[in-house]
């Protein structure tokens, strides 16, 4: 299986999760602006609601999004959010596999080390004019 993702290609927060991390801490009103960027941009049906973005999101407190079949069928991800200075989610970071390579529990695995990467690009990025 192969999967390229052009630079610069514009994805929909609302699957992936890459996408889920960075809006998991949203407002209301925040959310409400995604569902309708998703559903203008034909990445979600009319009717799509905030309440089914909702349960699509981490759980509060949960600190990185889990993604299976939701944009490419076959492919399970894991995304860590990179911060600003102010502690806000401003990048992500996912970490993508075949789904026949690996298990649910596996891919979380690699979270910690997510983290940790995410963490230090924090960092670097802090200390540039970015």
């Amino acid at each position: 299986m192969q999967y390229d993702l052009p630079l610069g290609k514009r994805l929909p927060l609302t699957r992936g999760a890459a996408g889920k991390i960075l809006i998991a801490d949203a407002s209301d009103a925040e959310l409400e602006q995604v569902v309708a960027a998703a559903i203008a941009a034909g990445h979600e049906e009319p009717g799509f609601t905030v309440e089914e973005l909702r349960s699509r999101l981490p759980a509060p407190g949960l600190d990185y999004a889990y993604s299976a079949n939701e944009r490419v069928v076959g492919v399970l991800s894991v995304g860590v959010a990179l911060t600003n200075r102010a502690g806000r989610a401003n990048e992500a970071m996912a970490l993508n596999c075949p789904a026949e390579a690996t298990t649910e529990e596996k891919i979380k695995a690699n979270v910690p080390e997510l983290r940790r990467a995410a963490r230090r690009l924090s960092e670097l990025l802090e200390g540039s004019v970015y």
